[in-house]
């Protein structure tokens, strides 16, 4: 008897170690893949498009009227390009309970008086288990503090000879 308990607490043991220590798969639509098409959709413009980029978003927090996500991203400049610097991909859940992805990416958005204005900001994308997909965090829900105030700071003015 004693044999077989031990046996039985060896396989417990074993088996919850095993279940613990796997890692969540993800898609293969990455976070970056993600942001990049979202953003491809919103420089295509149009209402097709809109209502796309608006199903990319997540709904973990709230979710967004699409006439407001419309009105809000209607104005995106379609000559803006997006280049993707780094990727941090989850090791656990987050105290909220969900997988969240943070890509952080540089912005360039042609100004009016002829050069581009350069910023530095970081998506974050939450991963819908339920779905098998990564969505966009649109209203920065995830977002630290910290990083929304060091935000302003990454920001880049053009060079003095190119004004």
């Amino acid at each position: 008897m004693k044999l077989i308990l031990q046996a039985f607490c060896i396989c417990v043991i074993a088996f919850g170690h095993a279940a613990c220590s796997q890692k969540q798969s993800f898609p293969e639509a990455t976070p970056e893949l993600v942001v990049e098409r979202f953003y491809k959709l919103l420089a295509d413009g149009g209402k097709t498009s809109n209502r796309e980029a608006l199903t990319m978003v997540s709904d973990k927090y709230r979710g967004i009227d699409a006439n407001n996500f419309r009105e809000w991203t209607e104005s995106f400049n379609t000559k803006s390009t997006i280049e993707i610097i780094e990727t941090i991909m989850p090791n656990e859940k987050t105290a909220d309970g969900f997988w969240l992805a943070s890509v952080k990416l540089i912005i360039e958005i042609p100004s009016s008086f002829g050069d581009t204005y350069t910023t530095t900001s970081t998506m974050n994308c939450i991963f819908h288990e339920d779905e098998d997909a990564w969505k966009i965090d649109f209203m920065g829900d995830t977002i630290m503090e910290d990083e929304f105030l060091d935000a302003p700071v990454n920001a880049v003015a053009p060079e003095e000879e190119d004004i």
